[in-house]
């Protein structure tokens, strides 16, 4: 019988590359930040020799080894990228060693960001496989919950709960809709959440761009919207205001609790029905007929 292969075991180290990959960077500079989500394969480009995977959706950065035989993470702007055959060794995220065919999840030492003077030792980077078995905290919520007082309509329009989009990326991470509206909370190309109109934004114009009417304080580095610290910021016409009254936070629904699906029954419910239904039958055909307390008169 043929065994499945653990891309994470050691041996898994100099094998095939993993189509996708899940990076986060908690703290350091937005810049760093921003280098979060998901990054998936590109087949048959190759950086030196080596893989290449780009930031899902149609964000510029990738994940590639430099010359100096590391790897890095780095957008276009740092000169580097498919066109220009990445024959650099720039990036605000890297390997602490040249990794000698290791891949990026199988590497043993820690990575390192730019703080924009030098490089810094950070334990909290990571690059791994994405898994069902995550803990919750690092999995999309099904179903967002927007709230903010009433100020101006343009930014009390954001208000309600957004589902999440399946198989829809937006700069590497994940993209909720209204559920009766047409806003977006996506990811910038600068790595914070915002919410948006879809005139702005959408599925057809790839969120390549920052535009927003409320967004996050900083970039979250692959922090979910509910998770995030710190005040949210409103576009008021003029200029951004924090305001310590906007909430997002993840909304439980029973529907979500019992594995319903939005457009159709729910099946646990159904399951629940049909084995009630199939107990009393069960009962009613096992008891045995009783004689009548009463003789009826001839």
């Amino acid at each position: 019988m043929e065994s499945s292969f653990d891309m994470d075991k050691p041996e898994a180290r100099l094998s095939r590359p993993p189509p996708k990959l899940q990076v986060q960077v908690p703290s350091g500079i937005n810049l760093c930040k921003a280098c979060a989500g998901e990054y998936c394969l590109v087949l048959e480009l190759q950086a030196n020799g080596w893989p290449v995977w780009r930031q899902s959706g149609d964000a510029d950065r990738w994940l590639y080894t430099g010359t100096s035989g590391h790897w890095f993470i780095a957008s276009g702007d740092d000169d580097i990228g498919e066109n220009r055959e990445f024959n650099c060794s720039r990036g605000v995220i890297s390997a602490g060693y040249p990794h000698s065919g290791e891949m990026p999840q199988c590497m043993a030492s820690s990575w390192e960001r730019s703080n924009g003077i030098g490089w810094v030792c950070d334990e909290a980077i990571s690059i791994r496989l994405p898994s069902p078995t995550d803990p919750a905290s690092l999995k999309p919520p099904m179903t967002l919950e927007v709230y903010l007082p009433r100020c101006d309509t343009n930014s009390t329009s954001c208000c309600g709960d957004y589902r999440l989009v399946p198989d829809l990326k937006a700069n590497g991470n994940p993209v909720w809709q209204q559920t009766d509206g047409n806003r977006w909370i996506y990811t910038g190309t600068n790595g914070f959440w915002h919410v948006t109109t879809s005139h702005d934004v959408g599925r057809e114009r790839g969120f390549n761009c920052t535009r927003g009417i409320l967004v996050s304080c900083s970039a979250h580095g692959g922090v979910m919207p509910h998770n995030m610290r710190g005040s949210w910021e409103r576009w008021d016409g003029d200029a951004w205001i924090a305001d310590d009254a906007i909430s997002i936070k993840e909304q439980h629904k029973m529907q979500d609790f019992l594995g319903c699906s939005p457009s159709g029954p729910c099946s646990v419910m159904e399951s629940i029905r049909n084995d009630m239904q199939d107990w009393w039958l069960q009962v009613a055909t096992s008891v045995p007929q009783l004689p009548l307390p009463w003789t009826p008169r001839r």
